[in-house]
């Protein structure tokens, strides 16, 4: 799903971190893909080892125009969950599907929109 914001913006990473953390997601950093990658916030006291990572929201920053810093920001958003090929260190994710996660994405998409007015 795409979305554009209206207006210029300093730093699209910024904007989205923000509209994430409103809903209660977290990004995560090491998910080779996605230029970012958000998930529910998960909550663990003193976990000897972090739970794993479930479904998220995969968001790509399509580049601007090369004549300007500013300017809209273009976002692609896709629902993602760990895929069957997983180890330790590394999963690779794949498309999330269902009307649940589909409503979210739109919502992000939404949000995202609303962000910069």
């Amino acid at each position: 799903m795409g979305v554009q914001t209206p207006g210029a913006i300093a730093d699209c990473a910024q904007v989205a971190d923000a509209v994430f953390q409103d809903a209660f997601y977290q990004r995560v950093i090491n998910v080779a893909g996605p230029d970012l990658f958000y998930s529910p916030r998960l909550t663990v006291a003193a976990a000897p080892h972090p739970p794993t990572l479930g479904w998220g929201v995969g968001v790509w920053i399509k580049p601007r125009d090369s004549s300007s810093s500013a300017g809209p920001c273009e976002y692609e958003l896709e629902n993602l969950q760990p895929g069957p090929v997983c180890s330790a260190g590394q999963c690779l994710y794949t498309s999330q599907r269902g009307a649940d996660f589909d409503q979210a994405l739109r919502s992000f998409a939404q949000r995202l929109a609303v962000a910069a007015r």
